[in-house]
């Protein structure tokens, strides 16, 4: 027999309810999870390619209510285990550690699907000249990070997060050159931050 049928049998048949209860209660809680991620990534692909900026305020508002369910839940069961009760201060810890791991292992997953969706609609592109439309800060207690947004036009640009010199040494208006999906407009990469004039030029006639 396998894990599920296992599994399965153990729901359909155990006598004790309140076990039956407490697998059921923790697979839709997975599957919940499951499901969030999924359309957390669709609705962070729409961001990139409606509006140019993916790193949305309201997926650090979505990702810490997910890290309070989490540890909701995971305290509520943990504390159900006979061996664990009475044990002070190891339970919340526990569950903290859980929690913290499965919601940065969350955000390095879906991180890595936009790359990804972006590196793929990059790959169909044709490069041209674009400007910087828009420059933006993002100021948390111990760091800072700089956003310079470049397109071919202003409802055409993207955030691209930059280090400090560079924010600094660019101005909106200053000329780029962009790597530019040709299914997504929006999306596009800098291919140089500081083009020639000779550079300017060549892609000033046509797109390449």
């Amino acid at each position: 027999m396998g894990i599920i049928d296992k599994i399965c049998d153990f729901i359909v048949n155990n006598e004790d309810k309140d076990n039956r209860i407490k697998v059921l209660d923790a697979m839709i809680a997975v599957a919940g999870f499951i499901l969030s991620t999924i359309l957390e990534i669709m609705y962070l692909k729409y961001l990139d390619k409606t509006y140019g900026d993916s790193d949305s305020g309201l997926w650090g508002v979505y990702t810490f209510l997910q890290l309070i369910v989490l540890t909701v839940m995971f305290g509520t069961s943990i504390s159900q285990i006979k061996e664990l009760q009475g044990t002070g201060c190891i339970v919340p810890i526990l569950v903290i550690i859980i929690s913290a791991a499965i919601i940065i292992a969350k955000i390095n997953f879906v991180k890595s699907q936009i790359k990804d969706f972006e590196a793929q609609a990059l790959s169909n592109s044709y490069y041209t000249i674009g400007i910087i439309t828009k420059q933006d800060l993002s100021v948390h207690k111990s760091n800072t990070t700089y956003y310079l947004w470049a397109g071919q036009n202003d409802s055409l640009s993207k955030s691209h997060t930059v280090n400090k010199q560079l924010y600094i040494r660019k101005n909106v208006g200053d000329t780029v050159i962009l790597q530019v999906s040709k299914e997504y407009p929006r999306i596009n990469q800098v291919h140089n931050w500081n083009p020639e004039n000779s550079q300017i030029a060549k892609y000033r006639d046509g797109n390449y």
